[in-house]
């Protein structure tokens, strides 16, 4: 077998080219030989993600001690406090020409009274920012961020926040995680739809998720070029703290009904939808999506209690396909809850 030192630098390259996400495993790679030092160059930095503070202060630092390696840099993360971009991050932006994804890391912190016990500060967290806080990204006003094409929000995000980076006029695709309670955003839903030229998003929450259908309806409905959408279901969550410091109670059945409501403004150009429930122990009333609607859809992922009666074979089973669009090239339903096994002996 030959050393990585004999092999042609195409393949070194095709090697960084499979590694370009772990960077872990490039930096191993590009100290191992001279030769697939050349071929990772551009691949290691490619990609400035999933890095703390302190790595991308380091990381900056050796951008400035060699100006070459900026060209390099495709996608960047900047880190938020309170709406306030940290660091200098702004600024930092421009020094790189190629640039096409923002990652924004936002911290869960809220403005609280100083005098609340740590309790009522996780249950204002729970209840999400009061409507005079409800948008701190303030740049956003200022910066349009041309030539970016993708946005990754982790964090505190907003609605508001959140719709705002979607009309940002070059961004195609915006992903969001580890969301907690959304409210209605408090923009004006006229003069919305012409500007957002998303064609991906994707809402997914962590244990604070709570979002009333509505909301998730206004977001849907300002995206009329949406092709792929990966949403985790609208649920309403309980307020009050429970004894998991970021774990929230569902307090209401979520009806798949009204889910064909939320999706309705995306029945003509979506091509794939991945509905997600990724918390157990959500009730659910028993009625069905219809997605029958959808025009283009061909690729479906969606939770089993949104499409399947629980329990043994049935003739509501039996009729899944009308509940499906014919466009349907590829289904997958994932989350089964255990009353909708049945036992053969």
């Amino acid at each position: 077998m030959k050393t990585l030192a004999e092999l042609p630098e195409d393949l070194l390259y095709a090697v960084a080219e499979a590694l370009k996400r772990d960077r872990s495993a490039l930096v191993a790679l590009t100290r191992s030989c001279r030769s697939l030092h050349r071929a990772t160059r551009s691949v290691l930095y490619r990609h400035i993600d999933k890095v703390s503070r302190d790595q991308l202060k380091q990381l900056n630092r050796t951008f400035s001690a060699d100006p070459s390696l900026k060209a390099y840099v495709q996608s960047y993360s900047l880190y938020l406090e309170y709406g306030e971009v940290l660091d200098d991050g702004l600024e930092t932006l421009v020094e790189f020409p190629n640039l096409r994804e923002l990652i924004f890391d936002s911290s869960h912190k809220v403005h609280v009274p100083a005098h609340l016990s740590p309790m009522n500060r996780i249950g204002q967290m729970r209840r999400g920012r009061p409507e005079g806080q409800d948008f701190l990204c303030r740049f956003l006003d200022t910066c349009s961020f041309p030539g970016i094409q993708s946005i990754v929000l982790s964090g505190n995000f907003t609605s508001t926040e959140i719709m705002r980076f979607m009309l940002l006029p070059s961004v195609r695709a915006l992903r969001a995680g580890g969301l907690g309670s959304l409210h209605a955003p408090l923009l004006p839903e006229s003069g919305t739809a012409e500007t957002c030229k998303l064609s991906m998003l994707s809402l997914t929450g962590d244990g604070l998720w709570s979002v009333e259908p509505s909301t998730m309806r206004s977001i849907s409905q300002t995206c009329p070029m949406l092709q792929e959408f990966l949403c985790q279901i609208p649920v309403t969550a309980s307020q009050t703290p429970p004894q998991g410091m970021r774990l929230s109670q569902v307090i209401r059945a979520v009806s798949p009904t009204i889910l064909d409501w939320v999706f309705a403004p995306l029945h003509s150009t979506l091509r794939r939808l991945s509905l997600l429930q990724l918390r157990h122990n959500v009730p659910y009333d028993g009625t069905f999506m219809n997605l029958s609607m959808f025009e283009q859809l061909a690729d479906l992922e969606i939770t089993s209690c949104c499409l399947l009666p629980p329990g043994p074979p049935c003739n509501k089973r039996d009729m899944l396909y009308q509940l499906l669009p014919a466009s349907l090239v590829q289904l997958k339903v994932s989350n089964f809850p255990l009353h909708c096994y049945t036992h053969i002996n």
